[in-house]
């Protein structure tokens, strides 16, 4: 009968961790389920008096390390199997690729660097009728956060106990840009600028993994957005300050 009860016992505790953990499939399918986009608010400074400078922009180009695929490796996972008390976690690292957006990170970059370059650059933007052209090129876009879930099992005076949940994050976040400022085939300029944002940690107060899992993909969306936003604001200050002192 003790016997009996052990293996009873053994068997709904397995089934508990079993149903309570996530995989990795599942995390990247919910992910990528819900695309994001690459928010912009246009809050700066507007210049409306433009100088007679323009340039083109001629080229958007993206390093081929920069991540396309959105995924979720397991990193750690164990158990402690007592029996009477059983606690387990699971560690996924979620790194969300281009494929969790609608648009690619070169469509978002020249869109959005247009619409800034219009408002806050001294400049004027003309692809014909320019002089100068410019090339700019993303070296890294990185939004990279643990998914994590744990619980525990406890047998105590002919009753059991059990709790488990998932939780996601922190990330952390990077965009690093680079650009050539050019003048036919020379290279009047050149800089390279990163942002670095840590995205929010969710623990508590979702209905389900799924709801979870894509709050967790657009909060990465929003630090990414925001990372994007600083760095196409530096590379427009920085050509401000170049054509004043040309």
């Amino acid at each position: 009968m003790i016997r009996n009860r052990s293996y009873i016992l053994f068997f709904v505790a397995f089934l508990t961790i079993l149903s309570s953990c996530t995989s990795t499939k599942k995390i990247q399918a919910q992910l990528d389920s819900r695309k994001q986009s690459i928010i912009y608010l246009l809050d700066s400074k507007p210049i409306e008096d433009k100088s007679d400078i323009k340039l083109s922009l001629s080229k958007v180009s993206v390093d081929p390390t920069v991540r396309q695929q959105t995924i979720a490796v397991k990193e750690t996972g164990w158990t402690v199997p007592l029996l009477i008390f059983n606690y387990w976690e699971s560690r996924k690292m979620c790194y969300q690729g281009e494929s969790n957006y609608l648009n690619s990170w070169a469509e978002s970059m020249q869109y959005h660097f247009e619409r800034e370059a219009k408002r806050s650059g001294s400049f004027q933007l003309d692809s014909v009728d320019h002089d100068y052209e410019l090339e700019i090129t993303i070296n890294k876009v990185q939004a990279i956060g643990p998914y994590t879930s744990n619980g525990f099992f406890a047998y105590l005076f002919f009753m059991y106990i059990y709790s488990f949940g998932d939780y996601a994050g922190p990330a952390d976040t990077e965009v690093a840009i680079s650009y050539q400022l050019k003048k036919g085939t020379e290279l009047i300029h050149e800089n390279t600028f990163d942002a670095k944002k840590k995205s929010d940690a969710f623990r508590h107060g979702y209905n389900n993994k799924k709801e979870l899992i894509q709050t967790f993909g657009r909060s990465m969306a929003e630090s990414t957005s925001l990372n994007f936003k600083n760095v196409i604001e530096l590379i427009i200050n920085d050509l401000n300050n170049h054509f004043a002192s040309v």
